[in-house]
């Protein structure tokens, strides 16, 4: 397995990459949150996590403008 030629390109336009940084982001924010307060329910934050990467999957398989993949 290689890298693409121009993958600092694709990183930079890629959705799929930015949807993982800010789901990854989020999902920290509310692992903090869950482990010292009882504020969130496990299961509305399964939900949010289960949507969350649902669009990372998405975001990967769609054809992404102006990223020339």
């Amino acid at each position: 397995m290689t890298l693409h030629a121009d993958w600092k390109h694709i990183v930079a336009r890629a959705w799929s990459v930015r949807a993982a940084l800010f789901w990854g982001a989020f999902n920290g924010a509310l692992l903090g949150l869950v482990a010292f307060t009882d504020l969130l329910n496990p299961y509305l934050f399964l939900a949010l996590n289960v949507v969350g990467y649902s669009t990372i999957v998405v975001a990967r398989v769609l054809k992404q403008p102006g990223a020339d993949l």
